[in-house]
């Protein structure tokens, strides 16, 4: 392909994500198969209509190689106890009760599901680990 075509397609994926962007209809569960079920979480929350369902879009269409940022993954968090609390077991949940369970389950959790982790990954991990398991210790 040429230079040229490469640079009208990288302007069109731009220009595509930020209109998808400033949509209201980005949907922020973590796993994309589950995105039917947030659409009709949302629509019996009556925050969205069905008529919206065409043009609902998920996050990674919009955050493809980039990073989250930390209200981005609040809304993820958000999203995913939204379908916790209608009864749907989520990736985000499996992974919390592996770590609550100690940094080995949780490794055996990641290699399965993501490949791994890396040395710093497993640091941070561990701290947010005992982070978890002492604030669950704690009476409510």
């Amino acid at each position: 392909m040429s230079e040229a075509f490469l640079r009208r397609v990288d302007r069109a994926h731009a220009a595509t994500s930020a209109v998808a962007a400033r949509s209201k209809r980005i949907i922020w569960c973590f796993e994309l198969e589950k995105m039917p079920t947030m659409i009709d979480l949302l629509i019996a929350q009556d925050r969205l209509d069905d008529a919206d369902r065409p043009h609902c879009v998920h996050w990674t269409t919009i955050r493809r190689g980039r990073e989250l940022s930390a209200e981005d993954a609040g809304k993820m968090v958000d999203a995913g106890e939204m379908l916790e609390a209608a009864g749907i077991d989520t990736l985000t949940a499996q992974a919390r009760n592996a770590l609550l369970q100690g940094i080995p389950a949780f490794e055996a959790f990641m290699q399965e599901h993501f490949g791994g982790l890396d040395t710093d990954e497993r640091a941070e991990f561990e701290k947010l680990g005992r982070e978890m398991r002492s604030h669950a210790a704690q009476p409510p």
